[in-house]
């Protein structure tokens, strides 16, 4: 059964990857045992910057046009390890070590969110890329594995996405989307904002 709220999405800004970024991740995946659960569809990997919940129209219209996108720096993360969160039931590609760059960007946004009024989540930020979800059992042999080589992610392109929740997980679309352009030293909007 879908959960929908009237008149609401349930949004999330991301850092969507790069295509070599993107053959990366999908080599790590082939390289590594198959864990048990539901994998998460390489269309949808994503490194969630902020989660906005359940909002109205008129604030997904805000979102999708916030100035402060615009002055964000270009940085990138190392994903370095594979671990088991027991909490989510999910495997993830985290950074063990993520950049003091991307804490304090993600700060920002939750401070710009909550300016606005939307609901911030209170648990530590930890970047990551969920890979498996649903995992029934946990596993039974080491729960923290290192990547080898780490995968290293420009992060360079910016979306805000709708996510409505079904019987096999989410499906994502777009709401806008922005790229950091290096000759205007900004990120620009390339779809939507």
């Amino acid at each position: 059964m879908s959960v929908q709220k009237a008149g609401k999405s349930r949004l999330f800004f991301a850092f969507w990857p790069d295509a070599p970024t993107r053959a990366a991740l999908q080599a790590t995946q082939a390289a590594a045992p198959a864990p048990m659960g539901r994998p998460v569809v390489p269309a949808q990997w994503h490194l969630t910057l902020a989660f906005c919940g359940w909002q109205s129209a008129t604030v997904c219209a805000q979102l999708a046009q916030l100035d402060m996108i615009r002055a964000l720096p270009a940085i990138g993360v190392e994903l370095d390890r594979r671990i088991f969160w027991p909490e989510a039931r999910a495997w993830v590609l985290e950074a063990c070590e993520p950049p003091a760059s991307l804490l304090s960007m993600q700060r920002i946004f939750q401070q710009h969110l909550h300016a606005m009024g939307v609901r911030v989540d209170p648990k530590p930020y930890r970047p990551h890329v969920t890979w498996v979800r649903g995992v029934t059992e946990a596993p039974t042999g080491p729960w923290v594995m290192p990547l080898s080589p780490p995968i290293l992610w420009p992060l360079h392109e910016l979306v805000l996405m709708a996510s409505q929740p079904n019987q096999e997980g989410s499906v994502y679309t777009p709401v806008s989307r922005w790229r950091h352009d290096a000759t205007a030293d900004a990120f620009i909007p390339i779809e939507g904002g």
